[in-house]
């Protein structure tokens, strides 16, 4: 105890911060470098993990993920709604990543619009948007100074098309320790985790 405590002096750090997790103010109240212990239970997806009972949760995205690593910790959060049926245009989900947009604007600024299936690309314009594979729309921030704040480094909202009649909303999050978090993704794959 007493090199944790010579150690926040030195580091100009209060003693007591050293011992004090961070705040849940993040996406969903989790933190980017939240250690997997902290997370309570969770379920193995591929290379994510659901998060049973995430401390702020969203009834917009019932399904929030991570990627976490050891010594990393949470590098990771998404988001992802429930499917919308009878969307093959896109227009309530789109509607939906604006509204998100919107509201979002307000706390980190102004975002980059993302459309990469516009009615000129499509071969049916919006007609078809929702079979459109790689047809993206939505919202992207970059390097705004209160997602860097919470250790966020880029972060977006993405209207998807999930089959030729469904979509769903979506929402991600990447740690502002962008070199840590791929070494540590690497370091997982090439041991088969």
């Amino acid at each position: 105890m007493a090199f944790v405590l010579a150690g926040a002096l030195l580091l100009g750090v209060r003693a007591d911060a050293a011992t004090t997790p961070p705040a849940h103010d993040g996406p969903f109240g989790l933190y980017m470098g939240e250690p997997m212990s902290a997370l309570g239970p969770l379920t193995r997806d591929q290379m994510t993990y659901v998060v049973a009972n995430p401390p702020k949760a969203n009834a917009q995205f019932p399904v929030v993920a991570v990627e976490v690593y050891p010594g990393t910790g949470v590098c990771v959060i998404g988001g992802v709604g429930d499917v919308i049926e009878n969307d093959p245009d896109g227009t309530n989900v789109r509607r939906a990543a604006d509204d998100l947009s919107a509201a979002l604007t307000s706390k980190y600024g102004a975002p980059t619009k993302v459309d990469s299936c516009s009615a000129d690309d499509c071969s049916a314009g919006w007609a078809d948007w929702a079979a459109k594979g790689n047809a993206l729309y939505g919202y992207k921030w970059e390097d705004a100074p209160v997602a860097k704040a919470q250790g966020i480094g880029r972060f977006g909202v993405a209207a998807l098309g999930v089959d030729a009649n469904s979509t769903r909303l979506s929402i991600i999050y990447y740690s502002a320790d962008r070199d840590a978090c791929e070494a540590a993704k690497k370091a997982a794959s090439d041991s088969g985790l």
